[in-house]
């Protein structure tokens, strides 16, 4: 179930993504390529290339990754895209 704690959280990073002219939402990797997905829907709202500025959400801390990370490393045990399903800010 959807916590409440969660969703102020989300509303929180919004605003910030909007006053920093950043997109927010969830990283998907899918046939070779990156977007970043709505929070609460399927609708795509960015292709993400290697020209843009990444941080994903890591225990609540932004981490910078470059466009490759996103694109090419892998999880240990699964051998799926490392940071796809993650929160990210992108500029």
């Amino acid at each position: 179930m959807w916590s409440l704690n969660e969703s102020l959280k989300q509303s929180v990073n919004k605003v910030d993504a909007t006053m920093n002219n950043e997109h927010y939402g969830i990283i998907v990797v899918e046939d070779n390529k990156t977007y970043l997905r709505e929070l609460d829907s399927n609708k795509n709202i960015l292709n993400i290339t290697d020209e843009h500025e990444i941080e994903v959400l890591n225990f609540g801390e932004r981490q910078k990754v470059t466009y490759n990370d996103v694109l090419n490393r892998k999880e240990r045990y699964s051998g799926g895209p490392l940071f796809a399903g993650l929160e990210a800010f992108v500029k």
